[in-house]
């Protein structure tokens, strides 16, 4: 099945159905629920030719994760709280939001065991300088929207030619596979779920009581929300239908995320 940059989104709403029953049926590779677009065969792709591809995907993913803790740190620094610069959050530096195991180990396997990527950084706000509820709502919904940025300005490139259109393209499966990775980590990181950025917008409105209860969870409750995804077949399909959906409105093609999915494969 072969779909256009152009598909309008009546085309888009109809793929995402599709790839919701395939989400259903098939949890057998990367992305789930996309394998009946086709797959690359790996035998055409030297080995070191896939680790490159897989290099430059982690890369770029450090560098997104990094964007996503800047955005948080620097509308905190808007709203009043000065201590994100002491922390050395405004400097751009990899070492200050990533942890070896958290935000790279393991969203490295959720993106090869469940095709979605996992933002792994942190940044520790100090909530009680922010001038206003408002401010925190800001503060939670900054990553996510440095995330959309990034696949605004992939759509672009795509869409103006300068990354070309092309399967065969390796830059072309490299930037589409990292903008459904982009795509994933805002539906995930938006649901309101403890220790989540789309919880942490609402957090501020909620009673007290309820805010304090919910901050118990934050650590366990994405962990259980992500065991879910991988063993509860109809938990994964709404959020694989919403990424689909997304991708194919931002006009980027499935059969480039696929290519680069399995070129993003190395060791298989």
């Amino acid at each position: 099945m072969k779909t256009t940059r152009h598909a309008n989104n009546s085309q888009a709403a109809a793929q995402a159905r599709v790839v919701w029953t395939t989400a259903v049926e098939n949890r057998s590779g990367i992305p789930i629920g996309f394998a009946h677009f086709g797959r690359v065969d790996r035998r055409q792709l030297g080995y070191g030719h896939r680790v490159v591809v897989f290099i430059c995907v982690l890369v770029l993913w450090i560098f997104s994760l990094c964007l996503h803790e800047y955005a948080h740190a620097r509308v905190a620094f808007a709203g009043g709280d000065y201590t994100v610069e002491d922390k050395g959050y405004l400097e751009f530096n990899p070492l200050r939001y990533t942890d070896p195991i958290l935000s790279i180990v393991f969203p490295v396997l959720c993106i090869v065991l469940g095709g979605f990527g996992l933002p792994g950084g942190c940044v520790w706000i100090n909530t009680g300088l922010l001038r206003s509820r408002g401010w925190a709502t800001a503060v939670s919904l900054a990553g996510p929207a440095s995330n959309l940025a990034l696949v605004l300005v992939l759509s672009i490139l795509f869409r103006l030619g300068l990354i070309p259109d092309n399967s065969e393209s390796s830059l072309s499966a490299t930037m589409a596979f990292f903008a459904f990775l982009q795509i994933t980590a805002i539906v995930f990181n938006l649901l309101p779920v403890p220790g989540l950025d789309g919880f942490g917008a609402i957090a501020p409105w909620l009673p007290l009581e309820i805010q304090e209860g919910a901050r118990r969870l934050y650590g366990i409750a994405p962990m259980i929300l992500i065991l879910c995804m991988w063993q509860i077949k109809a938990a994964y399909a709404p959020f694989q239908f919403a990424c689909a959906l997304l991708l194919q409105l931002f006009g980027i093609d499935f059969d480039l995320v696929i290519s680069g999915a399995e070129q993003f494969k190395f060791w298989q």
